[in-house]
């Protein structure tokens, strides 16, 4: 991922300007947006996608989703003559078929009514054959996840939802079915503010929410929780997750910085920062390649982390 782009996507984040660090690639000639960034993916051309809170990115008449080119500039040949959608995006997700799933707070994608989540044709266009029932999703998306299968995985923060093709109808027919936190239920969702999800390459769906974290191994099966050690083992507030090239699950939380859990989910170490009595949000986790992952927080600016030590260091 382009460096420049992605301080500017961590900074956005946490309300921090952006600085200029060493390592920053001057060639590449993004245009930072004039509100904030909440999402970066760099696509498998080189390209990158941008989505978050903006209007009229450069100029190029598109709204919270632009498609850059590989130096930076807006490529006008994506999305051609839409402004895409009408509100934030907050969450990408690229599929293996080239296809785009794009989330956040809007109700319409070039002046077409939507549901908070939309699916795009390699071109920026909207499938159409991806339509959701009006309704069905309570509230803006904070984020998703591919269940494997033809099923999206949709954190709100009225729960999760199960968007899977309905069977015995036409391939364009989708159902929803919601998952709820529930206290008198064994394996029940710790909270239904769900604030971010990942997938592991093994199927299991990891789920951070306002009140701890939690996985499960498959989509009828129970949320198991995760204790993560701080604060006499009080619910973690979850704000960020990610695997790191190593298969270890990176978490993200309110106050209490970073911790990582191993390939199996175990075993969490909490991050270190040089100077730093603590490192308090942590918004973003980006795996950055040569060792390290950067963690965008709330104070602090970006962190780099040494992925075998753990220790961070501010960029």
């Amino acid at each position: 991922m382009p460096r420049t782009l992605l301080l500017t996507c961590l900074s956005s984040l946490v309300g921090v300007l952006c600085a200029q660090v060493p390592i920053i690639d001057y060639s590449f000639q993004a245009v930072p947006p004039s509100v904030q960034v909440n999402k970066v993916v760099e696509l498998p051309d080189g390209k990158i996608l941008v989505g978050g809170f903006f209007m009229n990115y450069a100029g190029s008449g598109k709204n919270h989703l632009v498609r850059l080119n590989g130096d930076g500039t807006v490529d006008p040949t994506w999305n051609t003559g839409g402004v895409g959608p009408q509100n934030q995006v907050r969450d990408i997700a690229l599929m293996p078929d080239g296809r785009i799933l794009v989330a956040g707070g809007f109700l319409e994608y070039n002046g077409i009514q939507t549901q908070f989540i939309v699916r795009l044709l390699a071109d920026g266009t909207r499938d159409l054959a991806f339509n959701i029932p009006p309704n069905t999703i309570n509230g803006a998306v904070n984020a998703i996840a591919n269940d494997g299968g033809d099923g999206i995985w949709v954190a709100t923060r009225a729960g999760l939802a199960h968007i899977t093709p309905k069977r015995g109808t036409p391939q364009q027919t989708y159902q929803v079915q919601q998952v709820r936190h529930r206290a008198s239920e064994a394996g029940s969702l710790p909270d239904d503010n769900v604030r971010a999800l990942v997938r592991q390459t093994n199927g299991r769906l990891w789920v951070g929410t306002r009140r701890g974290l939690a996985y499960q191994d498959h989509a009828q099966g129970p949320f198991v929780p995760v204790a993560l050690p701080y604060a006499n083992g009080a619910a973690a507030n979850i704000l960020s997750l990610a695997i790191g090239a190593d298969g270890r699950l990176w978490v993200g939380t309110a106050r209490h910085g970073a911790f990582v859990l191993n390939a199996q989910g175990k075993a969490a170490q909490p991050v270190l920062a040089a100077g730093q009595s603590s490192i308090d949000d942590i918004y973003f986790i980006a795996p950055a390649g040569a060792g390290q992952v950067w963690l965008g927080t709330a104070g602090q600016g970006v962190l780099a982390v040494d992925n075998a030590s753990l220790d961070g260091r501010r960029l």
